[in-house]
């Protein structure tokens, strides 16, 4: 988990950023197997809250040659409100994730990386809480892949170059019976959920990163260089029911209608690129400094982020460590903001106390977004120490400003 990723490779983020690696095979075989007892409602009986067992095995398929990994994993959580009463008391939480990972030397200098995941789940009752019963909230349904190839090559010059391609897909349902309206009320809601949803999305990235044999020049200097491609689609269908909005006496305040079923559909296409150079001054000091270009074809924008970031040593050994940096970083525009003006318009009818006669409308609501988008922005700096108390503890002391 990097809190403050200054590097010029992470890019289309403000916040802090994972960066998640696995591990290669090898010629032996293993197997692991890991919670297989689930956890009840009571100590030994009831209804079951959690079971989350998972497998893993992995092993040469061709000696020193060709190697696999295979993880599965199973998820089940259920989640009780006190407040409401039984059977209709719970939200239930299930996934089943599939990864499955091949290694290949095809030479010396030269590895690739197969990866393919399947990770569905279901999800029942979602926002279940005092106020809305189960009939109110709606089932989530996610289907989703990633295919992935990378390959490793390594120069006779010392500089090796990481190449990466992949394709995603995520398809989400969020559905309820919708065969009565939803009624909003002050004591708690009734009715079913009003929405139903079906969307599908797909992504296509291809990633290049060089790096180049390290140069002395006062110093000890690496450089990095990289460019990204993205292509992003996504088409769906929303459908509403109306939502009645009542006082305390039942009578109607306010009703929403939506305007039918609507298509949407989106794509964006996107490029990176950086540079990095990794300057070893001496034992003591390392500073990072490097450069990065996001273009957005959603906000029709590019964004440059310079960033540059330190690690200091006052002392030979590594009892004390000082970093700092200072970074511009810019995020995406979300894909949901593209197909904005395509969401269907709502008509809101505002009714008297009696209920029946209409003080307002009925008022018709569309979808507009501004001509001219912006992306999410943010100039971070910080500074942070580490100092060893004893030799398995650690301090850390700083401040962080974005």
């Amino acid at each position: 988990i990097e809190e403050n990723p200054y590097a010029a490779g992470f890019g289309r983020l403000t916040g802090g950023a994972t960066q998640l690696e696995t591990k290669s095979g090898s010629n032996k075989f293993s197997f692991t197997a890991a919670r297989f007892f689930p956890t009840f409602r009571r100590i030994i009986g009831g209804p079951i809250d959690s079971f989350r067992p998972r497998i893993t095995f992995s092993g040469p398929l061709l000696r020193d040659r060709l190697f696999f990994l295979q993880a599965f994993e199973y998820r089940f959580t259920r989640a009780r409100v006190p407040s409401l009463k039984a059977p209709g008391d719970d939200s239930t939480f299930e996934s089943f994730n599939s990864f499955t990972q091949l290694d290949y030397k095809i030479g010396k200098h030269n590895s690739a990386k197969l990866l393919v995941a399947f990770f569905p789940e279901r999800d029942r009752f979602v926002g279940l809480n005092t106020f809305n019963p189960q009939s109110t909230t709606p089932r989530v349904m996610r289907r989703g892949s990633l295919f992935s190839l990378s390959e490793q090559s390594i120069f006779s010059n010392g500089s090796f170059l990481d190449s990466w391609l992949s394709y995603g897909t995520n398809a989400v349902t969020v559905s309820g019976p919708r065969t009565r309206p939803l009624e909003l009320l002050p004591e708690g809601n009734k009715g079913d959920y009003f929405a139903d949803l079906r969307r599908q999305s797909r992504r296509l990235q291809w990633r290049e990163s060089y790096f180049a044999r390290p140069i002395q020049f006062y110093g000890e200097h690496s450089f990095k260089f990289g460019g990204e491609l993205n292509y992003l689609n996504t088409s769906g269908v929303f459908r509403s029911n109306p939502i009645l909005i009542r006082q305390q006496d039942q009578t109607l305040a306010r009703r929403i209608d939506f305007l039918g079923a609507q298509n949407v559909a989106r794509s964006q296409n996107e490029y990176s690129a950086f540079a990095q150079d990794r300057w070893v001054i001496d034992q003591k000091l390392t500073i990072d400094a490097g450069v990065r270009l996001d273009h957005d074809g959603l906000a029709r924008t590019s964004n440059v982020a310079p960033r540059l970031s330190f690690m200091y040593r006052p002392l030979h050994s590594q009892l004390v460590i000082v970093r700092g940096g200072i970074g511009i970083f810019s995020d995406r525009a979300p894909l949901s903001v593209g197909y904005f003006a395509q969401l269907p318009g709502r008509v809101v009818t505002t009714y008297a106390e009696d209920g029946i006669s209409i003080i307002d409308g009925p008022r018709h609501f569309e979808h507009r977004r501004a001509a001219r988008l912006r992306n999410p922005y943010s100039l971070r700096w910080s500074v942070q120490t580490d100092f060893a108390v004893t030799r398995n503890l650690t301090a850390r002391a700083g401040y962080m400003q974005r």
